[in-house]
């Protein structure tokens, strides 16, 4: 059946799956079965999938939004269930260069040979919009994440440890990744990379940028350009769940300090959204909710009861 598992997680990805699916195909056909796990979609996003017709790709439709974490994790099980040892997992507005896979997986190779304990193994992520943008991995300083942006010598390098990325793009060991029992699905969405990623680090696992590697990928939902450089802004309702987690994932991290950090980080940010965002107002009331629930301990789905 393959080494690999590929997984993409759909919602409402209409617009941008055919085009991911593709890139996809090409850069994983060889390399074994492609699983689209659908979250509830309610658009075309299942009926453009089934009529491209691609060998390898199965699909599983859920009745309803459960979450990536969850769907990730499903993605896990499946991983174990056909043998495979790595779990390369696309979000549905990406697209991964041909060689991609290939480069991953080869380097996990040559480090599983060197004695590395590895638990993932991330691409270079270009901005999909402004392809001079890149969209550095992070390291972990003790109170915040920060994104580590090498010198020019440092992107020449073969591997380069780091602490986390996002999660598209990224090829995970299925033996680390069940060592830490997945992904946290309490977080249904942002912040499940980053907080999997440090169990893992914890755990003694490796997680290494593969700069050739490369994948492309268009992060919120507008992107402008200004003198500061490139402003991405989500929907208001993203904000809830990144303020939430990022509240309980530094303070289990870090306590008071990586908390203070965070709400001093936070405040920076949320003065752009109010000067630059679309709906400040609704922003803002969705950034106090998650506040309030991540005190009071109240995860999941919005609608969750």
């Amino acid at each position: 059946m393959g080494d690999v598992l590929t997984v993409i997680v759909t919602f409402n990805g209409d617009s941008t799956i055919k085009d991911t699916l593709a890139g996809c195909h090409a850069a994983a056909g060889h390399r074994g079965p492609i699983a689209v796990i659908d979250n509830g979609s309610e658009d075309a996003t299942v009926d453009i999938i089934e009529k491209m017709g691609l060998s390898g790709v199965s699909i599983t439709r859920l009745p309803e939004n459960i979450g990536v974490a969850a769907a990730y994790n499903l993605a896990l099980d499946q991983a174990r269930q056909m043998g495979a040892r790595w779990l390369f997992i696309l979000d549905q507005d990406s697209r991964c260069e041909k060689d991609c896979l290939d480069i991953l997986m080869e380097t996990a190779g040559r480090d599983e040979q060197g004695g590395s304990s590895i638990g993932a193994l991330c691409p270079t992520v270009i901005n999909s919009l402004f392809p001079t943008v890149v969209h550095y991995p992070f390291r972990w300083d003790g109170k915040r994440f920060y994104p580590f942006v090498p010198d020019f010598s440092g992107m020449d390098a073969p591997v380069i440890d780091v602490d986390s990325t996002i999660t598209s793009g990224t090829l995970y060991s299925v033996a680390a990744l069940t060592a830490v029992n997945g992904f946290c699905e309490k977080y249904f969405i942002d912040f499940v990379d980053h907080e999997c990623h440090m169990r893992l680090r914890q755990k003694g696992c490796r997680i290494l940028w593969v700069p050739r590697a490369r994948i492309r990928h268009r992060l919120g939902s507008r992107q402008e350009m200004t003198a500061d450089g490139l402003w991405i802004e989500h929907p208001p309702y993203r904000y809830y769940y990144m303020v939430r987690n990022m509240f309980d994932g530094y303070r289990r991290l870090a306590g008071l300090r990586a908390l203070g950090c965070f709400g001093m980080d936070s405040l920076r940010h949320y003065l752009r959204i109010w000067h630059q965002g679309q709906a400040p107002v609704r922003t803002l009331g969705y950034i106090a909710k998650g506040v309030y629930h991540a005190v009071r301990g109240r995860f999941g789905g919005l609608n969750s009861p």
